[in-house]
């Protein structure tokens, strides 16, 4: 599952304030928060992460990072 929420309560603002500031559809946060989606469009990310004020390897799992180290 994305860091999404954990990033975004991190910085105090709610899923709609997030989508006002990415262009991203409130469902659509809600949907990748929840893990009903497993993974966003690149385009989406990259969205998410600017209006975050992170780059889109911090929306990932830590796991997915260390997976990647190892194989």
């Amino acid at each position: 599952m994305l860091r999404l929420r954990e990033l975004r309560e991190a910085k105090g603002i709610s899923q709609q304030e997030l989508s006002r500031l990415s262009g991203v559809k409130t469902s659509t946060i809600g949907m990748l928060e929840l893990g009903r989606r497993a993974c966003p469009r690149l385009d989406t990310a990259q969205r998410l992460a600017f209006a975050l004020g992170c780059k889109v390897d911090d929306l990932l799992p830590d796991s997915f990072g260390a997976a990647e180290k190892e194989g």
